[in-house]
């Protein structure tokens, strides 16, 4: 084992001792990992996700999505929201409905494994977003034909259409050079 780095620099998702590439498992708080090309101690400032947190604060994140398709990965994430309670129980099956519709205007799949599906809710006060991660992948319909792996939904009031549109432009502009999770 070689002696530890504990630095972040580097190309994201690749050791800055060896070159190699490798795999960040998603966890909260960052901390030390050691490469498994050649066994280096790197210290993680920051995560992918922890680079997620910065372009959107999510109300919610499944860093582990058991759904296989589209439908059942919205239903599943938006039944977590109500689980925590950023969404009250009773408003569940609308909101997903409401997702479902926008979804069949167009996919919110951007290709490169993320989706952002959205809508607006006369429930939601503020702009609420959950972050989940798919490690199978979802068949979304997207713009490059390939599985989502990450997805961004967002809710945000009717009468506050920008607060979504800043969000999607934030998380557009940041994905132009990430790669999606896992």
């Amino acid at each position: 084992m070689n002696v530890s780095s504990r630095t972040p620099e580097g190309i994201p998702n690749r050791c800055p001792i060896c070159g190699h590439s490798i795999r960040i498992e998603p966890s909260i708080p960052s901390g030390d990992a050691p490469c498994p090309n050649c066994g280096s101690l790197l210290w993680f400032a920051q995560t992918i996700l922890d680079n997620y947190v910065d372009v959107l604060l999510h109300d919610v994140f499944i860093p582990d999505l058991r759904a296989t398709n589209k439908p059942d990965a919205i239903h599943e994430i938006v039944a977590q929201m109500s689980a925590v309670r950023v969404i009250e129980p009773e408003n569940e099956e609308d909101i997903v409905r409401s997702i479902m519709k926008r979804e069949n205007l167009g996919s919110t799949g951007i290709g490169n494994g993320f989706a952002v599906p959205h809508t607006e809710h006369s429930s939601v006060a503020r702009l609420i977003a959950a972050t989940a991660v798919s490690r199978n992948g979802i068949e979304f319909n997207g713009l490059d034909d390939l599985p989502v792996h990450t997805i961004f939904l967002l809710l945000y009031p009717i009468d506050r259409p920008g607060d979504h549109l800043r969000a999607l432009e934030r998380i557009s502009r940041h994905l132009r050079t990430q790669e999606s999770l896992p």
